[in-house]
């Protein structure tokens, strides 16, 4: 993680080698962390995944996928926070858009 100033956080995360079922690929994500009051966060994240099948998977083709997921935080008290994210993600030729709205305790952290 990288703190650019006050309310920005920048964090990168990288994975390579063998996915599983995937089969050998690599994946990164880009997330950008803005505080915008004492109360409002908002987080914006782009995810890449290339993959190549591996022998096993005749019927699984070579994977390129990516997406941007916009997620807005708030945060009610030390032990409840509201969140909504809006997520859209396209893999090969499939894309999908989604939206979802979630109320934390911090009985699940």
């Amino acid at each position: 993680m990288l703190q650019l100033n006050d309310s920005v956080k920048y964090t990168y995360l990288l994975t390579a080698g063998d996915l599983g079922w995937r089969g050998d690929g690599y994946s990164h994500s880009n997330v950008l962390d803005f505080t915008l009051s004492k109360k409002w966060e908002y987080v914006l994240q782009s995810d890449l995944l290339t993959a190549s099948a591996n022998a096993n998977q005749t019927s699984t083709p070579n994977a390129l996928s990516y997406g941007v997921n916009n997620y807005l935080f708030y945060t009610i008290n030390d032990c409840w926070k509201w969140g909504t994210r809006a997520e859209w993600w396209k893999s090969n030729t499939t894309q999908v858009a989604d939206m979802a709205f979630v109320l934390r305790s911090c009985d699940w952290f």
